[in-house]
């Protein structure tokens, strides 16, 4: 991001954090960061549903600042996992061929699934990822966490593996082209990322 005096640093700190029951049954936990010298807060959202074992996270951008700041990445989510092995299955395709699995084992480095095409995201690829623990997981069998970026224009979804099988998740609006300017007082929504976990162990 650019502070509306040009300077391109940020520093968010944990300012707070409260829980409260929704009325749709779900739990929301909001954390509250704040740049110590920049009057720039983001707040964090984790709206989860115990029962179905799914977690919706979203992020909300504000400022008091006396020019426009420009927002250049903004994810929906971060995440960190460790793990042995990582296989992501991406789902590919084109018209009457749409959702096509492809699985890629997950390597040290980065592999991004991502559209740059503009409102029609999943004319080729979809925002939707299904990511298998301890193994390659089948239809009967595995750990796997499945995840979506809510959002119909373009987007991205980072997978950064480290020498010690540490994995980085980033997803949200992909940042080509997609700068954005943030007038005071107005808050930024990020697209809805949605999260779901579980173990099969069927014989």
């Amino acid at each position: 991001m650019v502070h509306a005096d040009g300077n391109n640093s940020l520093d968010l700190l944990y300012e707070s954090h409260t829980t409260s029951a929704t009325a749709d049954g779900s739990t929301l936990t909001t954390v509250t960061l704040r740049d110590p010298v920049y009057p720039f807060v983001v707040e964090l959202y984790y709206k989860a549903w115990e029962k179905e074992d799914v977690i919706e996270q979203w992020t909300t951008i504000r400022h008091t600042e006396k020019g426009d700041v420009t927002l250049i990445k903004y994810a929906s989510a971060n995440l960190y996992l460790h793990n042995k092995d990582y296989y992501l299955t991406s789902y590919n395709g084109s018209w009457a061929r749409v959702m096509q699995p492809v699985v890629t084992p997950l390597r040290q480095g980065m592999h991004t699934v991502e559209s740059r095409l503009g409102t029609r995201e999943n004319l080729l690829t979809s925002p939707n990822f299904m990511l298998s623990l301890n193994g390659e997981a089948t239809e009967t069998s595995g750990t796997v966490m499945m995840g979506q970026i809510a959002w119909n224009g373009n987007f991205s979804l980072q997978f950064e593996t480290d020498v010690y099988k540490n994995l980085h998740i980033v997803a949200g609006i992909n940042p080509y082209q997609s700068a954005y300017y943030l007038k005071p007082n107005t808050p930024f929504e990020t697209p809805r990322f949605v999260v779901t976990h579980n173990s099969l162990a069927y014989r």
